[in-house]
Protein backbone atom coordinates (compact mmCIF):
# COMPACT_ATOMS: atom_id res chain seq x y z
CA UNK A 1 0.00 0.00 0.00
CA UNK A 2 1.10 3.59 -0.64
CA UNK A 3 1.38 6.24 2.05
CA UNK A 4 2.13 9.96 2.00
CA UNK A 5 5.06 11.23 4.05
CA UNK A 6 4.01 14.12 6.29
CA UNK A 7 7.21 14.50 8.34
CA UNK A 8 10.81 14.14 7.15
CA UNK A 9 12.57 10.94 8.21
CA UNK A 10 15.51 8.71 7.35
CA UNK A 11 14.54 5.24 6.07
CA UNK A 12 16.06 2.68 8.44
CA UNK A 13 16.72 0.18 5.64
CA UNK A 14 18.08 2.38 2.85
CA UNK A 15 19.39 5.34 4.87
CA UNK A 16 17.62 7.62 2.39
CA UNK A 17 16.08 10.85 3.66
CA UNK A 18 12.39 10.94 2.76
CA UNK A 19 10.70 14.32 2.62
CA UNK A 20 7.11 15.45 3.24
CA UNK A 21 4.93 14.96 0.19
CA UNK A 22 6.82 11.88 -1.00
CA UNK A 23 5.09 8.56 -1.54
CA UNK A 24 6.18 5.79 0.84
CA UNK A 25 5.49 2.18 -0.11
CA UNK A 26 5.72 -0.58 2.48
CA UNK A 27 3.96 -3.84 3.19
CA UNK A 28 5.24 -4.36 6.76
CA UNK A 29 2.19 -3.90 8.98
CA UNK A 30 4.12 -3.24 12.20
CA UNK A 31 6.37 -0.68 10.54
CA UNK A 32 3.39 1.14 8.99
CA UNK A 33 1.59 1.24 12.36
CA UNK A 34 4.73 2.66 13.99
CA UNK A 35 5.24 5.37 11.35
CA UNK A 36 1.57 6.38 11.44
CA UNK A 37 1.51 6.51 15.26
CA UNK A 38 4.61 8.77 15.20
CA UNK A 39 2.95 11.13 12.72
CA UNK A 40 5.47 10.44 9.95
CA UNK A 41 3.15 9.01 7.28
CA UNK A 42 -0.55 8.87 6.49
CA UNK A 43 -2.73 6.98 4.03
CA UNK A 44 -2.68 8.68 0.64
CA UNK A 45 -5.91 10.47 -0.21
CA UNK A 46 -5.34 10.40 -3.96
CA UNK A 47 -7.15 8.72 -6.80
CA UNK A 48 -5.05 6.41 -9.03
CA UNK A 49 -4.53 9.10 -11.73
CA UNK A 50 -3.11 11.58 -9.22
CA UNK A 51 -0.80 8.96 -7.71
CA UNK A 52 1.07 8.54 -11.00
CA UNK A 53 1.61 12.30 -11.25
CA UNK A 54 2.94 12.64 -7.70
CA UNK A 55 6.73 12.31 -7.64
CA UNK A 56 9.07 11.75 -4.75
CA UNK A 57 11.27 14.76 -4.10
CA UNK A 58 14.48 15.54 -2.34
CA UNK A 59 15.65 18.51 -0.30
CA UNK A 60 15.90 20.69 -3.44
CA UNK A 61 12.21 20.21 -4.21
CA UNK A 62 11.24 20.76 -0.59
CA UNK A 63 13.20 24.02 -0.27
CA UNK A 64 11.64 25.33 -3.48
CA UNK A 65 8.15 24.83 -2.05
CA UNK A 66 8.77 25.79 1.58
CA UNK A 67 11.04 28.28 3.38
CA UNK A 68 14.22 26.90 4.91
CA UNK A 69 13.51 26.75 8.63
CA UNK A 70 16.01 26.11 11.38
CA UNK A 71 13.95 23.11 12.50
CA UNK A 72 13.96 21.54 9.02
CA UNK A 73 17.67 22.16 8.36
CA UNK A 74 18.67 21.02 11.87
CA UNK A 75 17.57 17.50 11.02
CA UNK A 76 20.42 17.25 8.50
CA UNK A 77 24.01 16.42 9.41
CA UNK A 78 26.78 18.98 9.02
CA UNK A 79 28.10 17.05 6.00
CA UNK A 80 24.65 17.07 4.35
CA UNK A 81 24.39 20.83 4.92
CA UNK A 82 27.80 21.29 3.30
CA UNK A 83 26.59 19.34 0.25
CA UNK A 84 23.51 21.59 0.04
CA UNK A 85 25.67 24.71 0.23
CA UNK A 86 28.01 23.38 -2.42
CA UNK A 87 25.16 22.53 -4.80
CA UNK A 88 23.65 25.98 -4.29
CA UNK A 89 27.03 27.63 -4.93
CA UNK A 90 27.19 29.20 -1.47
CA UNK A 91 30.70 29.55 -0.08
CA UNK A 92 31.40 28.26 3.42
CA UNK A 93 34.34 27.32 5.61
CA UNK A 94 34.82 23.67 6.64
CA UNK A 95 35.34 24.85 10.23
CA UNK A 96 31.97 26.62 10.46
CA UNK A 97 29.51 25.11 12.91
CA UNK A 98 26.29 23.44 11.91
CA UNK A 99 24.37 26.47 13.21
CA UNK A 100 26.43 28.79 10.98
CA UNK A 101 25.81 26.56 7.96
CA UNK A 102 22.07 26.61 8.66
CA UNK A 103 22.13 30.41 8.70
CA UNK A 104 23.90 30.43 5.32
CA UNK A 105 21.06 28.32 3.92
CA UNK A 106 18.51 30.82 5.18
CA UNK A 107 17.42 29.10 8.37
CA UNK A 108 16.98 31.67 11.11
Amino acid sequence: MKYEVIRRFRDKYTGEIILPGATFICDETDRIKDLISRGIIKTQDLNPDEMTKKEDGDWRDYLQKYPATKEYLSSYTKKELQVMLGEKGIEYNQKQTKTELIKLLGGD
